[in-house]
């Protein structure tokens, strides 16, 4: 599996122009090693999700539909690179094209359109992972996830 993870670590290096360490915390983030090697309880570890091991097409589908999907990442390199870097576990999901779909069905009517999230998502990435909206179906502890939790942040 190490061979497999090394090729995961070259390839999304060179799809964003970093280092191999950058691109390894990155995968390492996105993937659930980071808080799994963080942890030091096994106690605590049979609680945290399972990691997952990097799948190289896997990796190269997402990234394919994040430079050629709706989000057309393509345009704007220097904000695919950021997206990725930044929040990894939101943008190098196998489920960003749902995660996608869910935040543009729960945005606030200013974002509903497609060109207006896409707009929104080229100045903060974070919008992505803003997929429930409390305001329409009521508190359900999801305030990292919810665009009101968004919108008084962005205030």
């Amino acid at each position: 599996w190490m061979e497999q993870w090394d090729e995961s670590v070259k390839f999304l290096s060179a799809e964003l122009d970093s280092d191999a360490d950058e691109a390894e915390a990155c995968l390492a983030d996105a993937t659930g090693w980071k808080g799994w090697t963080m942890c030091s309880s096994p106690i605590m570890r049979k609680y945290m999700p399972e990691p997952e091991m990097p799948n190289l097409a896997t990796l190269e589908d997402i990234l394919s539909w994040l430079r050629d999907g709706p989000l057309s990442l393509r345009e704007h390199p220097n904000v695919f690179r950021e997206a990725i870097l930044t929040y990894p576990k939101v943008y190098l999901s196998g489920s960003v094209g749902q995660n996608w779909k869910l935040a543009l069905q729960t945005a606030p009517p200013e974002y509903k359109d497609p060109e207006d999230f896409q707009a929104k998502l080229l100045v903060d990435p974070s919008i992505l992972q803003c997929t429930y909206d409390c305001s329409e179906e009521g508190c359900a502890s999801e305030c990292g996830n919810c665009w009101v939790s968004y919108a008084m942040k962005s205030q």
